[in-house]
């Protein structure tokens, strides 16, 4: 026996094991096509395209959102402390600013990440949601750090970002919604 067909498969596992793969391929392809939801297909063939799984985007600027929410808690519990106020404000205008922020980052943050995801569900271009998200993170900690250091300026700036992030969100969720699949 020569040396180099030790190395060389079986003709008949060969074509089986091609034959498999090919059947594999073509199961996947015909369940692509022939699935009902549109949405699904089409973010499976954009998985299979890009090799990036849907959420991922939305999921890393819900984290920089996390930590903005942690870092506002901690800004409510240090004036707690300091004051040794247990509950509500007690009258301390410094927990009442440091509560206003937390609440205000808590009122805006959820309602927009949902939409993000939803546009980022519904096949929107990665870079239009990459600008949106860092618009976003940057209007929230402006608008945070201005209510901590009672600024003006930065609140506006702050909630101008915001709003704007969100009204592009919600056109965004309308331009790209595949309407052939709701109905």
């Amino acid at each position: 026996m020569r040396a180099d067909s030790e190395h060389k498969m079986p003709q008949p596992f060969a074509e089986a094991f091609l034959h498999s793969k090919m059947r594999n391929v073509l199961l996947k392809l015909h369940f692509l096509l022939a699935r009902k939801s549109y949405l699904f297909a089409r973010n499976e063939i954009k998985f299979i395209e890009t090799g990036v799984h849907t959420f991922m985007i939305t999921a890393l600027y819900a984290s920089l959102m996390a930590v903005i929410m942690i870092w506002l808690a901690f800004e409510v519990i240090k004036q707690r402390r300091k004051h040794q106020v247990s509950f509500s404000d007690g009258g301390v205008e410094a927990l009442q600013i440091a509560r206003s922020a937390q609440s205000n980052a808590m009122d805006y943050i959820p309602i927009t990440l949902i939409l993000m995801a939803l546009v980022e569900y519904n096949g929107a271009p990665l870079i239009l949601i990459h600008v949106l998200g860092l618009l976003f993170v940057a209007g929230r900690i402006m608008h945070a750090k201005a209510i901590l250091k009672q600024g003006f300026k930065g609140r506006v700036l702050g909630m101008q970002l915001t709003l704007l992030v969100m009204v592009v969100l919600i056109v965004s969720n309308v331009v790209y919604l595949p309407f052939d699949a709701l109905w």
